[in-house]
């Protein structure tokens, strides 16, 4: 599958967007990681945001850690050596941190937290599927990323890629609505385009993030 945009790159990447409310992220993540090991790249909004999804994840036996605008320039060097090593498998990161990064296979992008516009999307996803390899971006979506969908609709079907059909119909609100968004989209509203799986999960401690407990990699 491609994906191109004016000013992008183009790289064989497979895009899966799901629907995730923001208070089932954690047990989604840990699922995707499980269905999908390899080097993986996600991306948080928040340097708060990223420290606990990297607490969280080490404490469920990956090997965690993230980059942020607040670590200094030696941490941040240390954990790129890391993930580019291969000792950490799973670098979370805020947009800042991650921009100029130039890794090779990275198997996995997720975009936990999405962007506001569809360019910085691109050049999420546009980490993985590098030198001729194939990738896979996986997006998580809810009412808060109304404004977005139009263009990730647009971007997947230029691409060939599967578009649920709930985005479609989100897209296409969000054109009528002009971005307002009426009651009934989240799963716990009844209806709703609620995916995620029930099983519960709990942050955990979180040390260096260099190493893993448990064998999921």
């Amino acid at each position: 599958m491609k994906v191109g945009r004016v000013g992008s790159t183009t790289e064989s990447i497979t895009q899966v967007v799901k629907w995730v409310e923001p208070h089932q992220k954690n047990i989604e993540v840990v699922t995707d990681l499980r269905e999908t090991p390899g080097r993986t790249l996600i991306f948080a909004e928040t340097k708060r945001d990223t420290d606990a999804l990297a607490r969280y994840l080490f404490s469920q036996g990956f090997a965690a850690t993230g980059i942020h605008g607040d670590r200094c320039q030696r941490e941040r060097e240390a954990a790129l050596r890391a993930f580019k090593s291969g000792k950490v498998q799973v670098l979370v990161a805020t947009d800042v941190a991650a921009r100029g990064l130039d890794i090779d296979d990275v198997a996995h992008v997720i975009n936990y937290d999405l962007p506001a516009g569809v360019d910085s999307y691109v050049h999420r996803i546009g980490r993985t599927g590098r030198c001729g390899n194939l990738g896979k971006a996986t997006a998580y979506f809810n009412t808060a990323n109304k404004s977005i969908a139009k263009d990730v609709v647009k971007l997947m079907t230029q691409a060939n890629q599967v578009v649920p059909p709930w985005l479609t119909k989100l897209a296409a609100e969000a054109r009528a609505s002009g971005g307002a968004m009426r009651r009934g989209y989240g799963g716990r509203q009844g209806g709703g385009y609620n995916n995620t799986p029930n099983n519960g999960g709990q942050t955990g401690g979180y040390s260096t993030g260099y190493g893993a407990r448990g064998n999921n990699w």
